[in-house]
Formats: structure tokens, sequence, C-alpha cells
């Protein structure tokens, strides 16, 4: 069976569950504290047609074991959702389930309804088959967490069928490795701060030409992503920033002390946000909200050079 236009989603239901969700090595979602939700987030911007792999990162059992009760619940699924002969589907083709029972083995906390191996796609289902070539699943790996080496890393591969070109970031250079220390986090924060600074100059300055010609690259592969026609991220964007500039809402340069950089665990992408709400790089101040409007910028690197890709 052939989905039209397939779009992928992480399907995350939790309950009283500290985690990290990634998919290619790139954040999701991320909750420290571990609050209820049931939520489903786009990845096709994130994917390739071929083989890509999620992952559920688990902190350390004494950070869980403060956390987590009789009724904790951590359960992350892929879903594809498209069309078919012109009707609406909808199939879940992959999942870790974890039971955060800190009393027993990492490998005996995991639970999962798909078995590893092909599958084919029918009216029936995403059903196991030994000669299925609609998708695969592999066996989950446990694995240390990179970013937290107390904690551990639940990660499992998956095929998706895609109608467009694998992303240039997933093909980038990989220009950091983990475990994080304070030297090489300032060494990275030594070249990509002053890309932030440039943009923040670009914006002030309502150079829009060149604001076009910067995020044009990234809103067509979003555009392509989501099946979009080709302009229309750019033209949002756009939409959005002429919003700003009439209301005459000042830039939010905010010290460097009060930024963040983030790095993707596959050491492919980098961003610096707002410290203080994990979001937000070009940043707009509505003082009658208090709140700031903004645009996130992330950048991969490709022989040698800073380009910004999400």
């Amino acid at each position: 069976m052939k989905i039209d236009k397939p779009q992928y989603y992480i399907k995350a239901s939790m309950a009283d569950c500290p985690r990290v969700i990634m998919v290619n090595g790139v954040e999701i979602e991320r909750d420290d504290d571990g609050y209820t939700m049931d939520a489903e987030f786009p990845i096709n911007q994130y994917i390739r047609d071929g083989m890509n792999h999620f992952s559920l990162n688990m902190a350390d059992d004494n950070y869980l074991e403060k956390r987590v009760n009789e009724f904790s619940k951590c359960s992350v699924s892929i879903l594809v959702k498209g069309t078919v002969e012109e009707k609406q589907v909808e199939f879940v083709v992959g999942d870790i389930q974890y039971n955060p029972n800190v009393n027993v083995s990492s490998e005996s906390r995991l639970i999962h309804e798909f078995v590893n191996g092909n599958y084919v796609l029918s009216n029936d289902g995403y059903k196991h088959s030994e000669n299925g070539q609609d998708g695969y699943l592999g066996e989950i790996l446990v694995l240390p967490d990179p970013f937290d080496e107390e904690g551990v890393t639940y990660s499992r591969q998956f095929k998706a069928n895609l109608p467009f070109d694998e992303w240039e970031f997933l093909k980038g250079d990989v220009f950091f490795q983990y475990p994080m220390n304070e030297e090489n986090y300032e060494e990275l924060e030594e070249q990509i701060w002053p890309l932030v600074i440039d943009l923040w100059d670009l914006f002030e300055k309502k150079d829009i030409a060149v604001i076009r010609e910067i995020f044009a690259p990234r809103s067509l592969e979003y555009d392509t992503a989501f099946y979009k026609e080709p302009g229309t991220t750019l033209r949002e964007m756009m939409t959005a920033l002429d919003g700003f500039y009439e209301e005459e809402y000042p830039l939010n340069r905010k010290h460097r002390d009060y930024m963040q950089m983030n790095v993707s665990y596959s050491g492919r992408l980098v961003t610096i946000v707002n410290a203080a709400s994990g979001s937000g790089t070009i940043m707009f101040y509505d003082k009658d909200t208090d709140m700031n409007w903004f645009f996130e910028a992330t950048w991969m690197r490709k022989d040698g050079q800073w380009i910004l890709t999400r």
C-alpha cells in the first residue's frame, strides 16, 4: 500500500515521567519534571526516506525515583498519516513503551507492541511480515545517554517512506562530540555567537532582502516536508515579521549570559536560544503582554561553512 503525502509524527503519551524524546539525534520534546502530556509532533523535517532512529532518553535511577510513581507512564510511538485512494489513513509504525520502575533492570522496563523485523502496510494495518517491504523496525538498543552519563538511551530504527530527497543537515559535518564539557562548549559557542549577532543586526536594520535570502533555503525545505507550495513558509515568516515592525516591537538582544547554546545529540545541528524559555533566537519584545515573539535559527556545517538550516 502506498500512502500519498505521508506525514510522520512522534506521539508522546506521558504521565509523571521525566524524559527526552529524539529523532535522528534531534531533540523533539523534553521535560525534566515529567509532567503529564499526550501530544503529536510532526517530524518530516527531521527524517529521511529510508532508515531513521527515534530515541527515549531517561535519567539515572536516583533522579527518577524522586519523580515517578506507580501510575507513571512513558510511551513513544511513530505515526504515519496521509491518504490512500482519497481516504484519510493513520497507522502506528513503531513504538517504545517504558515502565519507569526503578526496582528492575533497564532492559526489563521495556514493553513494545511491535516486534523487530520487516513490515507490510495494508488495509488491515501495519503487520509484521518476513518479506514485507513497506517498513522495518529494529531491536531496541539500550545505551548510555551521551548527554547524561548516568542516564540511559533507548533507541530504535524505523523505516520511513518519503517522496523527497534527504535533508542537507543529515549529510552535514559532525562538528561536536558528546559528552559536553566547559571546554568544548565554549569553543563551539565562540563560533556560533557571532552568527547570532549577525542575524540580530540584520533584523534590527530591517534588511529585508538579505533576511529573505538567508531564510529562503530553510523555508523551501519546510515547504517540501509539509507539501506546501514553494515560497509558503518564507511568505508566512515575512508576514509575521512585517507585523512585528508595524507594532514597533523592539528586537530583544539579550546578553550572552542569558542565552543558551543547544547542540543536537547527533552533533550536526546547533542553536542559541533564550535560556529562560528554551526557545527563540531572534526575539521581538511585546511590552503589553510581557512576552517575546520569536523566530528560531539552527545551523549545520558543511565543508567548514555554517549554514542556517532549521
